[in-house]
């Protein structure tokens, strides 16, 4: 779908969508073989993709998390700036705007982190690499705009680079990724009812890093 192709050539980027009329790509590491703070919005109507100056982010940012609740706001932070960052950029939908929201911050400054969402109440921050590999979540209150640590979500072994998806009401899972020494084939589910993680029995059909998920029915 060639009138989907990215502006630029782009890597370790991040996307979220609104829900129902836009999605975005943010952020990245660019030809220039340095972070970049542009994004690029696609058009669900038409399935066309263009830049979109108004929604540059406010920072340079790569290896960032970006997580939406669907509605009225999109998160995307964390990644490395001129450093790891803790740094968190909020997007308001309605204006497509990003602006640096330091109630959403992440505890500690973390590359290769991984985020996800229930599409309505909560967005989890997982793993990441602060220098080591991380068990680490910290969950996003979608009504506040407020992240805090949340030790019941704590993945089940250190990971960084891994692939998150959502059903967007009941599960959302993490899988493969990097332990610091090998690639995973490892799925963690979050209980969204509970916020509790928990390694399942299935595992992905070969061990895999930095790939990337969608889902048919979660932002």
């Amino acid at each position: 779908n060639t009138d989907g192709d990215l502006d630029v050539p782009k890597r370790e980027h991040t996307g979220m969508s609104d829900g129902t009329t836009y999605g975005y790509w943010q952020g990245g590491e660019g030809t220039c073989n340095c972070n970049i703070d542009t994004t690029d919005r696609v058009t669900f109507a038409d399935s066309t993709v263009a830049a979109n100056t108004d929604s540059n982010m406010a920072t340079v940012r790569s290896t960032h998390f970006s997580v939406s609740d669907g509605a009225t706001y999109g998160y995307s932070g964390g990644g490395y700036t001129s450093g790891r960052a803790d740094t968190v950029e909020r997007m308001t939908f309605s204006t497509g705007v990003f602006a640096l929201n330091t109630d959403s911050d992440i505890t500690t400054p973390t590359t290769y982190i991984a985020g996800l969402s229930d599409n309505a109440t909560y967005g989890y921050v997982l793993g990441g690499t602060t220098g080591d590999k991380v068990v680490v979540a910290e969950r996003l209150t979608f009504t506040t705009g407020v992240m805090a640590l949340n030790t019941d979500s704590d993945l089940s072994g250190l990971r960084g680079k891994s692939i998150t998806t959502s059903d967007g009401l009941t599960y959302g899972y993490m899988a493969g990724g990097h332990d610091g020494s090998s690639y995973l084939d490892t799925i963690d589910r979050i209980t969204f009812a509970t916020s509790v993680t928990a390694v399942t029995a299935v595992t992905l059909s070969v061990a895999k890093t930095a790939s990337s998920g969608l889902s048919d029915g979660a932002v």
